[in-house]
């Protein structure tokens, strides 16, 4: 059975976008600077979500010299997947077409969306075929 991952909160999670983003193992003011605009945290406030990313299981840190690198331990594949899935299960009651629906009716789909959605559809249609 696949690991279950806690949802992580709005600030926690857009750490892990950077850290996932960045690809590689990043120190705190890295983060800092490159949330800044969006966030404008303080390093107590960083070390406080990255402390919690620790325990929770999604960053590892590592010393490196006088400075702590921390990299994720959580694929956001995986993560996205489980995260998809809850929310499609928890508003949509399991059905994708309606959160389709939803958003195609609230206009938040664009002519380039549909496109790769049918892309998309068609793909796997033809490797259930094969």
């Amino acid at each position: 059975m696949e690991k279950e991952y806690k949802r992580l909160p709005d600030a926690e999670m857009d750490i892990m976008n950077f850290i996932w983003e960045s690809g590689r193992a990043v120190s705190s003011v890295e983060i800092q600077e490159g949330l800044r605009g969006k966030h404008e945290w303080s390093l107590a406030v960083i070390l406080n979500l990255l402390a919690r990313l620790i325990d929770r299981g999604f960053v590892a840190a590592e010393k490196s010299g006088k400075y702590k690198l921390y990299s994720s331990v959580v694929a956001q594949d995986d993560y996205l997947q489980q995260e998809s899935k809850s929310i499609v299960d928890r508003i949509f009651g399991g059905s994708v077409s309606k959160l389709i629906c939803s958003l195609y009716n609230g206009r938040n789909l664009s002519s380039d969306d549909i496109a790769s959605l049918k892309a998309f559809i068609d793909e796997k249609a033809s490797e259930q075929d094969d």
